[in-house]
């Protein structure tokens, strides 16, 4: 039997660059903890009720992922199941950034980025955000370039639900090709030309799409 420690330890034998795990349960929470304190970049999903339960769930038994070993993730997202006017819809509730384990009094510092307003159904900024920072300074950017980058990959993002692309090809074409020419893909978002010249970003260099219609026309996508 082939199971998810398996996979992530094969997957680690391969050297990644980026690290997608659907779900943890169990031992290979402390795998991908390992992945990550060597400087894998990891994405993976948890059921909890708030981002300090997942700490909590994720250091005690059956993961028992040790404390300090949490200085290796920066963000925890809470999603949640909300009803808006009386329809089932997706919210972001939190964004939180794990910032350090402080072994004296067995506490971890996090800091809340981001949260969302039931009353208003709006996405509030609640304070700095240190990974924003981190970003910035690895970059070497000013705070004027960070916001403008920002305000950039809004647009970007905006444009894709606008016109309800939402297919692996759309989404990773548009994202591609704006990592590979981010002017090309605004001109054309500020045209309204990106939705007829998808297809064209494929053809791009450094744009490597790979999916089967068939199997992508089987997967429910949201309105």
């Amino acid at each position: 039997v082939i199971d998810e420690y398996d996979l992530l330890q094969d997957a680690l034998r391969q050297r990644p660059v980026y690290v997608i795990m659907g779900e943890i349960r169990g031992e290979e929470g402390r795998t991908l903890f390992d992945m990550m304190n060597t400087g894998h970049t990891t994405h993976t999903t948890f059921h909890a009720s708030k981002p300090k339960e997942v700490i909590r769930r994720f250091t005690t038994a059956p993961i028992n992922v040790p404390p300090s070993m949490f200085d290796a993730l920066d963000i925890i997202v809470q999603q949640e199941k909300v009803n808006i006017e009386g329809k089932d819809a997706r919210r972001v509730g939190e964004v939180v950034e794990v910032e350090e384990y402080n072994q004296s009094n067995n506490q971890f510092s996090m800091n809340d980025s981001y949260s969302w307003d039931r009353r208003t159904d709006e996405f509030l900024k609640e304070g700095r955000s240190n990974v924003l920072e981190d970003i910035r300074e690895t970059n070497q950017w000013s705070k004027n370039e960070l916001e403008r980058e920002l305000t950039q990959r809004k647009i970007v993002l905006a444009y894709l639900v606008k016109n309800n692309i939402n297919t692996y090809a759309g989404v990773a074409s548009t994202v591609q090709g704006y990592m590979a020419a981010k002017e090309t893909v605004l001109g054309l978002i500020a045209n309204n030309e990106l939705r007829n010249r998808i297809g064209a970003l494929h053809k791009m260099r450094n744009i490597d799409i790979d999916v089967d219609p068939k199997k992508e026309a089987l997967i429910p996508r949201p309105k």
